[in-house]
């Protein structure tokens, strides 16, 4: 696991330049607000490890609405 051992995985935390999620779609309700948890902690890993301009690359080919759930999920602005 990354996320707990953070310390151990800092040499990519602080390289990493994409997140990939894929089937967006899937992820609402109570799993899509632990999914966006775990993206939002990810981000703060990465900026305390100077990683912190990484994009996420999401993906969905069933959504009407991408950019809205993107940026909840993600945390991350719609620019």
């Amino acid at each position: 696991a990354v996320l707990p051992a953070h310390k151990e995985w800092a040499g990519l935390l602080s390289n990493l330049r994409y997140v990939v999620v894929d089937e967006a779609h899937m992820y609402s309700g109570a799993f899509g607000a632990h999914v966006a948890s775990v993206l939002r902690r990810l981000r703060r890993l990465a900026a305390m490890y100077g990683g912190g301009g990484f994009r996420f690359a999401c993906c969905s080919a069933t959504l009407g609405n991408p950019r809205e759930l993107f940026c909840r999920l993600t945390g991350a602005g719609a620019g």
